[in-house]
């Protein structure tokens, strides 16, 4: 095939991976999230996700496909980036070409480069870093050092790394450039570290953390395959052959500075998957990128063959998102024989979220649009909502962002009183009409100034959600032990 046909075909399978994606009528619930904290700034978890949500958002920016354009292009500048790095490593022209390809069809770029994810600007300032250092920038890598921890509290390892080597010697070179780069890094992070709370850090660790019970050898093997299905078999392939010959000598070059972050992520995320049990693949798949080594592929077959696999993994992972049916029916027939959703989203996702299947996830991206009409059909004074308490943070969050567009009023403060990671107390809340939504706890524990009851279905699942409504005439603080200060 003609290397300009190669690349057509390339292009047209690459759209049609990621449009189906893009044109999901529905934001998902941390899809939300994000939108949400661009309209209520939250600056403890993404600022920078939040920051160009909010800016796609004064240029008129609404629907969700014009909101996850931040996403579309992150995931060309990961591609791009990913192409420099190899090329300033050495890395031959046709083993750049297959490596960026795998990548591009990967699960894991076809979700972040379609959806809003934080991953792709992660993985977007690690890459900068990592090509900064190597050229000898310092500002410009403490500045994507610092865009990685603005990206999502993992890029602190990002930023860990480059004051290593800020302050490693001789100290005479560059003496300036190290001082103000470390001070841009320094200020940026303190900054960053104080919005965090002891709350938030205990939330962080149970991300994705399975039960106690998976033993470390289950624990293994869950991670591998989500790692395997997330970056497919090429990259996986790479960072077997970049641990089997680690190349440790002069790792803290700054040339190489990339390579330490590489294995730095690697480790981490490896020790906190087996030790801790948070299987989190899409922590560890920037790593391969870094660690990416120079090798070949010389049988044609075989190069397509790296290149159908992520692409079919991909296609499979677009039908379960634009069917949510079709999902359910396969895990109906498979039953216990494949890890249960519950088993790999952790033990926190019970307390805080309604999905308890992997089509309830994928269904999260039908528009809401039908159920909120519905719902304010029957009952007409939730319009003016200023307020939402919740138990729920994704379901809140997408009502919210659907009452705005439904309008006339604005995005409506959410109040998540018992989630440690996103919990506002109700001295936050407006004065104004309050919505309680309670899915897990009763509606008395959410607010002491609940009104009467009333059951909706909950727009996927159908279990009865319990609803109330009442004025608050000034904000005034719910008495919880577990709020946070």
């Amino acid at each position: 095939m003609r290397p300009s046909v190669a690349k057509l075909v390339f292009v047209l399978g690459l759209l049609a991976l990621r449009a189906p994606l893009w044109w999901r009528p529905g934001l998902g619930r941390d899809e939300a999230t994000y939108v949400y904290w661009a309209a209520h700034f939250e600056s403890r978890y993404a600022p920078l996700v939040e920051g160009g949500l909010a800016a796609l958002r004064l240029v008129g920016a609404h629907s969700p496909a014009m909101l996850r354009t931040l996403s579309l292009l992150t995931g060309v500048a990961v591609l791009w980036l990913f192409h420099q790095w190899l090329r300033e490593r050495g890395i031959s022209e046709r083993a750049r070409a297959l490596a960026v390809a795998a990548i591009a069809l990967s699960p894991w770029q076809s979700y972040v480069a379609s959806l809003i994810h934080p991953d792709g600007l992660l993985t977007v300032a690690a890459l900068a870093f990592a090509l900064s250092l190597r050229r000898g920038q310092l500002l410009g890598a403490a500045g994507a050092a610092v865009l990685a921890l603005w990206a999502k509290p993992s890029g602190l390892v990002v930023v860990a790394v480059a004051l290593l080597h800020f302050v490693l010697p001789p100290w005479t070179t560059q003496l300036g450039r190290r001082t103000s780069a470390a001070a841009i890094l320094l200020v940026s992070t303190a900054w960053s570290l104080h919005q965090w709370t002891p709350e938030m850090l205990q939330a962080l660790r149970s991300f994705g953390r399975i039960s106690a019970d998976v033993g470390p050898l289950s624990r293994a093997f869950l991670g591998a395959g989500s790692l395997a299905f997330l970056a497919g078999p090429l990259p996986l392939w790479a960072g077997v052959r970049a641990v089997r010959n680690p190349q440790l000598r002069s790792l803290l070059d700054p040339r190489r500075a990339g390579e330490l972050l590489g294995w730095v992520y690697l480790l981490a995320f490896g020790v906190a998957a087996l030790g801790l049990g948070q299987i989190k693949a899409n922590w560890i798949l920037p790593s391969l990128l870094l660690l990416w080594p120079e090798f070949s592929i010389d049988r044609r077959s075989l190069r397509w063959g790296m290149l159908f696999v992520p692409a079919l993994f991909s296609g499979a992972m677009v039908v379960a998102f634009v069917s949510p049916a079709t999902l359910a029916k396969v895990e109906e027939r498979i039953g216990d024989h494949a890890p249960h959703y519950l088993t790999l989203a952790g033990e926190r996702e019970a307390e805080v979220a309604g999905a308890s299947r992997w089509w309830h996830r994928t269904a999260e991206y039908r528009s809401l649009r039908p159920w909120t009409l519905q719902l304010l059909e029957e009952h007409p004074e939730l319009r003016s909502v200023e307020t939402i308490v919740s138990d729920d943070y994704g379901l809140a969050a997408q009502l919210a962002m659907e009452l705005e567009r439904i309008g006339p009023t604005p995005v409506p403060q959410l109040v998540l009183p018992l989630d440690p990671l996103f919990a506002r107390t109700s001295s936050d809340a407006r004065a104004g009409r309050t919505l309680v939504l309670a899915l897990h706890h009763a509606v008395s524990e959410l607010s002491e100034s609940a009104g009467a009851e009333f059951s909706w279905p909950h727009p996927i699942t159908g279990r009865p959600l319990r609803l109330s409504w009442h004025e608050t005439a000034a904000a005034t603080r719910e008495h919880d032990s577990r709020n946070l200060p």
